[in-house]
């Protein structure tokens, strides 16, 4: 704690009176300063004595500041009116007064009498009206019998002698804050000791203490109410004692040892209680000491001493400013004069000791400065790390104490030296001062400039002092070296490390720079401007801040109205407290969060005054203070209101030091911290991926463990994790793909040139967001394992070379397994020297913090099994399982399927199968399980006629329940043949649908026969999956015309199906039959026009073709064709029949359209309408929803009922039945599905929630005309004025038109009703503005009814715009 000025002038809200010595009352405006003195009327005309100014035993000023009440000891009241000077006398109370207080609202007054030898207490209000009267000698209400409270209400008794002090001190009063309770303080004669009574404001007594001998007279309650603070001489010396408001002591405090011939006069919280003023005078009753204690975990110490110069303008009166915004003291002394004191709470905080950063923090408290190193360890208040003694000649130590540069020294302030501790090259203090240096004046704020200089406020308040000494000489040398002059009152006084300036903020706010000895205190410049703080701040610091426009000096500084100014500009208004860290600043919140601003933000005024970039925040508790925070540590300081000292690690910090590691390749440092932050170790690698690659071998050596390793590899995510440069942005992210629209339109441009290139699908997909993250994994793990291969102690991190063989995307587990495999055949080797298990020997590398991993350490064992146990807990055991499998060693398997808890029921059989096999023919039953398909196509072909045994396959088929198993055990003979190899070889093909891979493996295999059956039945396939033109292609390649020409037909490709007929030899009455059929094929598909084309050209059926395109609705190409022909009969009786008819028929169809859109557009305005009426929006709750239960149990059912193709059953008939039932469950399951959308969509439509109105939105926009529909259109219309048919083409055009109108209109007003209903916050509209819209609309605007203006789209692109269709000759009928 540390006092910033004294001054003349200050603001309260009420003035101060005092009596002076010559019976006159002073009053002093410390708003303004200015002081007016009244001399008090005659005794003559008021009483019957004169006034004196010792006869006053009680004064009060009026909460309104504009009267004052003064008590007399011989009884009379008077009231004096400050305004008018005016003095009248309110009462005259016989038996005298004692004592006199006012309640904190000005609606009650206690007085005391002084009638002996029992006085009196008198309630009265604030008219001077009694309200109550009861004797002093009243007794309290019966304690209940505690013994707890009993032994703690009896303190130790003064001594004896010291009895007649108590006796002599009179009667004191004081008010609970609240106004409920009153205690008084006065002697019991029948006791012969003191005691304090305390009443309720009704004027009860409700409680009494018990007696106390040498209890002082001073008393004074605490605002918060909680205990009320008095005096009692123990013979260890004056003591401040509590009690609380049923009169039970509660705790105590001693004064200094050397103050124990004084006395307590009297005592007074500041406004906020965290201060006691406590006035000592001495034997004759004149102001010696005035003290200011505070309190820490219940702990009290002091923490500043006026010391009052006897005999000179003695101190006659002391207040705290009520106002309570600062903690401000007022002191009025006989002569007049008034000072204020303004006091702040100072945290003394040192750089770092000795590079080790054990971040000392110093208290002074009284005659001791304690200091802890909260780097090390967190001592909590009042207990310390180090006590360091202060000699009573020069104490006691006062405001607070400062570390030199590199807290190689500590400067202690006295009264009138200052102390100097040296460090003692232990990470310490020395216990005692090295010098005593004498100030040449009071100083106050003191702090090192440098190594060798001290600077302060000087007496005045308006000048710096500084201390300074030769470079090298001892610190005793210390002395007066510069007085520098400063253009007003220094209101605070900071030397910041980062800038190694002296900062001097005046009352004003204006700001001053003060560095070097010998200078001159200039303003402060920042940016070309002077800078100034618009409020008096009680924290304040300098640094420099590392913004876009580089290095700035930079002030940051807090009101006590919470105010977080940077370079004047506020940027918070609820900040507590703030500190530094060497790459953001910190503070704290009255909402009780803690913030984080990085060092990087721009401190422009423009951009201040808008805002301030805060990277993250996080809670504390409530009340919580700022320490400090070690600057370039984790670690950040909090005291808590109770006093207690906690420390956290916040995750900016963590990650900024895990970024400053790594910058500097210290990967074992940074994985230490994150493991133990439970960071996402992926930052190890992601933070710089290319460096981390390169220094694979560093990695391998500074993490010293394959455990540790371990964690890294399992860590490592496909996707981009990544500190972005910690020093501006700490936050652990995942980086987008496209994070902006010029990122959107680089990637589209970069696409666009990319299919340019290719248009192989894997190729596109190579470079996408998951292959690269696996392509990063991939690398990673390449580079550690080949680090860990090339060290000398390989073997000891086998483990760790499994675990990157696992993480890989996908796992290389069949690598991982051949290690194993290789492990087994060392193991099986070495039967010389090994160990009694016969396993492998590994090297386990036990490295310290900071050391390095030892080349050859002590080998202990790692077996084959021990490895497969591992690669169990990293892959999943099925796949294991599967990949050993793929390897065709029947051991490992076994070995694998015992490690997996496998049970041998299952897999006995098949090993011991597969075992009999011939390679081939086994390889291929595995590569057909595994579904490498080439593989097994690739075995299959090699296997032999006759080498396979029909009771292995018969084994087999129990096995695995395959059908194609099935068919081969079914035979006669005893082995398998060829043909039913090649059978099964296409079976293979087919069911996998390999037939490109099948046909060329065994072209490869020189088997023409085998592979001209696998292109026919490719060519069957396609056919049957519905690609009949590329079927029927593959089909004639092959000389299978008859099929081809049946595929062809099936696609459509006419012409290709006759020239297949024409290979195949068709005569003409083949190809009449053939154009007949093909005609009424493609007719049924909606191509009249090559129906047409064929009967013409095979048929030579005019009629018929014309017949074709009339139904098709090809009216003008039935002209065509008629003319082509010389029909004109056919032209003016069918073709004009047909038109006609088409004109009336589609007609009514848009009539129809029409009025079921006006109708469809009626109804959703009337859900709008409800849906306003109902008060807009509601979300409706999926509890109970029917569809979605439904949903739900169907997911379960089927999920829950999938089996797998590898059964473990015995049975063949077992997964035949599981297959089919699987089958049936899920069929069941999506007919379910579709039954529960269903009835959801009928729900939802006629209900008019919002998925009806969606709906209805929806179902509208579908029944917009096509292009196709339109042109159609268009055609009838130009067909009806061919034919002179003007009437039917022009109520056609004329009803298609007005239906196109309503919906161009209307399809806009559908979006904005449907914006209307949208849930908040509702997606802005898409008529929000033009540059919003889609490409073809239009923004316009309907005036409603209220006459305000609504924006809707128009004119959609309906593809229709070019109203080409329309025939322009026809007028409307």
């Amino acid at each position: 704690m540390s006092w910033e000025q004294e001054q003349e002038q200050e603001t309260t809200a009420e003035p101060m009176v005092a009596v002076t010595t010559d019976g006159c009352l002073l009053a002093t405006d410390l708003k303004s300063g200015e002081q007016i003195q009244w001399a008090m009327v005659t005794g003559e005309e008021l009483m019957d004595a004169p006034l004196l100014p010792h006869s006053f035993v009680a004064m009060h000023v009026a909460a309104d500041g504009e009267s004052v009440s003064l008590a007399a000891a011989d009884g009379v009241v008077v009231v004096h009116e400050l305004q008018d000077n005016v003095t009248e006398a309110v009462g005259d109370i016989e038996a005298g007064i004692a004592a006199m207080a006012w309640s904190p609202d000005d609606d009650a007054v206690v007085i005391v009498t002084a009638a002996a030898p029992v006085p009196s207490v008198l309630l009265l209000n604030r008219d001077w009206f009694p309200v109550a009267e009861l004797p002093w000698d009243a007794p309290p209400p019966a304690r209940p019998a505690d013994p707890a409270l009993t032994l703690d209400n009896q303190p130790p008794d003064g001594p004896e002698s010291e009895i007649e002090f108590g006796a002599a001190a009179g009667v004191r009063i004081t008010w609970r804050p609240d106004g409920a309770f009153f205690a008084v303080n006065a002697w019991d004669a029948a006791a012969g000791k003191r005691r304090i009574n305390v009443y309720s404001r009704s004027g009860e007594l409700v409680h009494g203490s018990d007696p106390f001998a040498a209890l002082g007279v001073a008393m004074a309650w605490k605002p918060s109410g909680a205990v009320f603070a008095t005096s009692q001489r123990l013979p260890e010396g004056n003591a401040v004692v509590f009690f609380e408001s049923n009169a039970l002591r509660h705790g105590q405090f001693t004064l200094a040892p050397a103050d124990a011939e004084l006395s307590v006069a009297d005592l007074k919280w500041a406004p906020d209680g965290e201060v006691l003023a406590v006035l000592l005078t001495t034997a004759d009753g004149a102001p010696a000491k005035l003290q200011l204690w505070a309190a820490s975990n219940y702990c009290w110490a002091l923490k500043d001493e006026i010391r009052l110069a006897p005999g000179s303008d003695p101190l006659l009166h002391f207040e705290w400013d009520p106002l309570g915004i600062e903690l401000t003291l007022f002191l009025v002394h006989a002569s007049g004069a008034c000072y204020s004191r303004r006091y702040c709470w100072d945290t003394a905080l040192g750089s770092g000791l000795f590079a080790d950063n054990t971040f000392p923090v110093a208290v002074a408290a009284g005659h001791m400065v304690k200091i802890t190193f909260l780097g090390l360890a967190v001592v909590p208040p009042p207990y310390a790390t180090l006590e360091l003694a202060v000699p009573p000649e020069f104490g006691p130590a006062l405001g607070s104490p400062a570390f030199a540069p590199g807290s190689l020294a500590l400067a202690v302030t006295g009264p009138a030296h200052v102390l100097i501790y040296e460090a003692d090259g232990r990470g310490s203090y020395a216990g005692s001062p090295a010098a005593a240096v004498p100030l040449p004046e009071p100083l106050s704020q003191l702090q090192w400039l440098s190594q060798d200089a001290l600077v302060g406020v000087g007496a005045d308040g308006a000048s710096l002092v500084v201390l300074a000494r030769d470079a090298g000489a001892a610190f005793d040398s210390l002395s007066l070296a510069a007085r520098v002059a400063v253009e007003g009152l220094v209101l605070r006084l900071d030397v910041s490390a980062h800038t190694g300036m002296a900062l001097i903020q005046l009352a004003d706010g204006r700001l001053f720079r003060y560095q070097g000895v010998g200078g001159l205190a200039v303003p402060l410049q920042v940016a070309g401007g002077r800078v100034s703080l618009p409020a008096p701040c009680e924290e304040m610091t300098s640094m420099k801040w590392n913004g876009p426009q580089g290095a700035t000096t930079v002030v940051i500084a807090r009101s006590a109205l919470n105010k977080l100014y940077i370079n004047g500009v506020c940027v918070a208004d609820t900040a507590s407290s703030f500190a530094l860290h060497a790459r953001f600043l910190l503070y704290t919140t009255i909402a009780a969060e803690l913030v984080f601003v990085p060092w990087t933000t721009d401190v422009s005024s423009s951009v201040l005054e808008s805002q301030v970039t805060v990277l993250e925040s996080r809670l504390v508790e409530r009340g919580a203070q700022l320490v400090g925070v070690v600057e370039t540590g984790v670690r950040v300081v909090l005291q808590m209101p109770r006093g207690n000292v906690e420390v956290i690690e916040p995750r900016p910090l963590v990650k900024a030091r895990v970024a400053a590691l790594l910058a500097r390749k210290n990967y074992g440092a940074a994985f230490t911290i994150m493991r133990r932050q439970r960071l996402d170790l992926n930052l190890l690698v992601e933070t710089d991926l290319e460096a981390f690659v390169t220094d694979a071998p560093l990695v391998v050596d500074q993490l010293g463990k394959p455990d540790s390793l371990n964690l890294v590899l399992t860590r490592l995510a496909v996707s981009t994790v990544s500190l972005k440069d910690a020093t501006a942005d700490a936050n652990l992210r995942i980086v987008p793909q496209i994070s902006s629209a010029t990122d959107a339109g680089t990637a589209l441009r970069a696409a666009l040139a990319k299919t340019e290139k290719t248009r192989d699908v894997a190729a596109l997909r190579a470079d996408d967001g998951t292959a690269a993250g696996h392509a990063r994994v991939n690398r990673v793990c390449a580079a550690l394992r080949t680090a860990m291969l090339a060290r000398p102690d390989a073997a000891a991190w086998e483990l760790a070379i499994l675990t990157s063989l696992a993480v890989q995307v996908p796992p290389a587990l069949e690598e991982a397994l051949v290690r194993v495999q290789d492990l087994r055949a060392a193991m099986q080797a070495d039967a010389v020297g090994s160990p009694s298990d016969g396993s492998l020997v590994r090297v386990v590398v036990d490295v310290g913090a900071g050391a390095a991993p030892a080349p050859h350490a002590k080998p202990t064992s790692l077996g084959p099994a021990q490895a497969l146990d591992y690669l169990v807990f990293l892959a999943d055991a099925d796949e294991l399982f599967d990949v050993a499998l793929g390897l065709y060693d029947w051991d490992l398997v076994r070995l694998v399927a015992s490690r997996t808890q496998k049970d041998p029921r299952e897999y006995a059989p098949l090993l011991e199968c597969l075992a009999t096999l011939p390679p081939p023919f086994a390889h291929h039953v595995v590569d057909t399980y595994l579904g490498r398909i080439d593989k097994a196509l690739a075995a299959l072909v090699q296997v032999g006629d006759g080498e396979v045994s029909r009771a292995a396959v018969r084994q087999l088929a129990t096995y695995f329940a395959a059908g194609e198993f099935l068919d081969l055990a079914n035979g006669e003979s005893t082995h398998v043949s060829l043909a039913e190899l090649h059978d099964l070889y296409l079976r293979v093909v087919a069911e996998a649908k390999a037939h490109a891979v099948g046909q060329a493996i065994a072209a490869e295999a020189n088997v023409p026969i085998l592979a001209a059956r696998v292109a026919v039945a490719h060519a069957h396939a396609l056919v049957a999956r519905g690609k009949v033109a590329e079927g029927g292609a593959l089909l004639a390649a092959a000389g299978e015309h008859a099929a081809a020409r049946e595929a062809y037909l099936a696609a459509g490709e006419w012409r290709l199906a006759f020239a297949s007929a024409h290979a195949l030899g068709y005569d003409v009455d083949a190809l009449l039959e053939m154009a007949y059929e093909a005609s009424e094929k493609l007719a049924a598909r909606g191509k009249a026009a090559a129906a047409a084309q064929i009967l013409v050209r095979y048929a030579r059926d005019v009629d018929a073709a014309v017949e074709a395109l009339l139904a098709g609705d090809e009216w003008m190409d039935a002209v065509w064709t008629a003319r082509q022909a010389g029909r004109d009969d056919l032209v003016e009786a069918d073709v004009r029949d047909g038109v006609v008819a088409s004109a009336a028929e589609w007609l009514s169809t848009i009539e129809e359209k029409h009025a079921k859109w006006r109708r469809g557009v009626g109804k959703l305005a009337g859900m709008f309408e409800r849906r306003a009426a109902a008060g807009g929006y509601h979300r409706p709750s999926h509890a109970g929803n029917e569809s979605e239960a439904s949903a739900a149990d169907d997911a379960f059912s089927d999920t829950s009922s999938v089996v797998s193709g590898f059964t473990t059953s015995t049975a063949s008939s077992s997964g035949a039945s599981a297959l089919s039932s699987s089958a049936s469950v899920r069929s069941q399951a999506r007919r379910r599905r579709k039954a529960a959308a269903k009835r959801a969509k009928a729900a939802a439509k006629r209900s008019g929630g919002l998925s009806g109105e969606a709906y209805a939105v929806a179902g509208l926009k579908r029944s917009v005309p096509s292009a196709a529909f339109t042109s159609k259109v268009g055609e009838l219309v130009r067909a009806c004025l061919y034919f002179g048919e003007n009437a039917a083409g022009a109520a056609l055009q004329a009803r298609f038109d007005a239906y196109l109108i309503d919906i161009e209109y209307m399809y806009g007003l559908l979006d904005m009703g449907a914006a209307a209903i949208a849930p908040a916050p509702a997606a802005p509209a898409p008529t929000a503005s033009a540059s919003h819209l889609p490409p073809g609309f239009e923004l316009n605007t309907v005036t409603l009814a209220d006459g305000s203006l609504a924006s809707f789209t128009m004119r959609p692109v309906l593809q229709h715009e070019d109203v080409s269709w329309k025939a322009r000759s026809l007028a409307a009928p």
